[in-house]
């Protein structure tokens, strides 16, 4: 048979000016001298071939023309077997392996014909990826969240839902949660030189350069919230019924002292007023304990001023919570 297509311009390159690649130079030699009658089979069997990315297109040219079958029906038959293995391969990561291996070492032609399933299988299986990953960085960070609200200081009641979440989204966003603590009731994150800054304002000292991407930041965001949204809502209802005992308890406990005298005239109206506030409280009987505390506090020609004040105040507290006295 003709030896001319060791002339190709891609044989002839491959080997003699940019690769040098002993394995070619060995097929050269060997079938220059060959003598035998089944080239295609000796070839193979005698000059073992390593296929490297950088001779592989050198390769399957010199397979295809020594086969007996002839260039295009020898490709076939290597496509045919190819998708044998894809068929069998049980799952798609493993028929992407079968691919991905391929493209390294098969011909252009080859791994053009399995390009489309290719980028479908690779597409599968980033997309598979991405989503475990997702789902994992979902789980991690529902953790970290958990565990900076499920302890430690309270949420402050006063701050609404948005402003909290916006604090964590905004903490996470800059990859700063490492170093985030809830203080004063905000979450937020403290640097190397021990200085607190809230989370709304996490990113402001960031340069540009160290910002990450936007479409990271708006993932980011978008799984933050997500969890964020069903953290620090009981969070925040916990704190507000905390905060709002603790009130119950300090006004209660402000007009009894008042009751007593213990407050002075112009905190004795503050102290009804404050307990006038709770629609369960008996607006008699928080009157009647804070007109005995302006009364111990009144000189005889004091009792009509100080009192008139005193209804006046009483009032007011008391058009503000809806009572009609």
């Amino acid at each position: 048979m003709s030896l001319d297509f060791l002339k190709n311009p891609t044989v002839k390159t491959m080997v003699e000016q940019r690769y040098n690649d002993q394995q070619l130079n060995r097929t050269m030699e060997y079938l220059k001298g060959y003598k035998g009658s089944n080239v295609f089979k000796d070839w193979q069997r005698d000059i073992p071939f390593d296929i490297t990315p950088e001779n592989r297109e050198a390769y399957w040219d010199i397979y295809n023309n020594l086969s007996p079958l002839g260039v295009e029906d020898t490709e076939n038959a290597f496509i045919k077997s190819v998708q044998l293995d894809l068929d069998n391969a049980p799952t798609p990561a493993e028929k992407l392996f079968v691919l991905r291996d391929g493209q390294s070492i098969w011909s252009n032609n080859v791994s053009n014909h399995f390009k489309e399933q290719t980028d479908i299988l690779g597409g599968y299986i980033t997309a598979d990826s991405l989503n475990k990953g997702q789902i994992q960085y979902e789980q991690d960070f529902s953790g970290r969240v958990n565990s900076t609200y499920g302890k430690g200081p309270k949420l402050d009641a006063m701050m609404s839902e948005a402003n909290h979440i916006k604090d964590g989204i905004e903490i996470e966003k800059y990859g700063m949660w490492d170093n985030a603590l809830i203080h004063n009731g905000r979450l937020s994150t403290r640097d190397v030189d021990g200085n607190i800054t809230v989370g709304a304002n996490a990113g402001l000292d960031l340069d540009e350069k160290d910002l990450p991407a936007w479409d990271e930041q708006l993932e980011v965001s978008r799984i933050a919230y997500n969890t964020l949204k069903k953290v620090i809502p009981p969070a925040l209802k916990m704190a507000r019924y905390e905060f709002l005992e603790s009130k119950r308890e300090a006004d209660t406990a402000m007009l009894a002292s008042a009751e007593k005298g213990e407050l002075s005239k112009e905190n004795i109206i503050p102290a009804v007023s404050n307990m006038l506030m709770y629609k369960d409280s008996d607006t008699a009987e928080v009157v009647r304990k804070g007109a005995k505390g302006v009364f111990k506090h009144s000189l005889p020609q004091e009792v009509h001023k100080l009192g008139g004040k005193f209804i006046a105040g009483v009032m007011n507290a008391a058009f503000k919570r809806g009572h009609d006295i």
